[in-house]
């Protein structure tokens, strides 16, 4: 295979890695999200607090 073939492979690997990463972050985040949301929701902070939509820009 050579250096060529490992490289190409370690850049295959790289970059899966990478989309791999990036997408278990974004997941995380939303559930965090998701999570607070909820929890927001069961407290009733949303009736003292203004909120533009289910899921909207939180206004204090």
């Amino acid at each position: 295979m050579g250096w060529v073939g490992v490289f190409r492979h370690a850049g295959v690997l790289a970059c899966f890695q990478w989309f791999w990463g990036c997408f278990v972050f974004w997941v995380c985040v939303l559930v965090c999200v998701g999570v607070s949301l909820s929890f927001a929701a069961q407290r009733g902070w949303f009736s003292s607090v203004g909120v533009d939509g289910p899921a909207g820009v939180v206004v204090v």
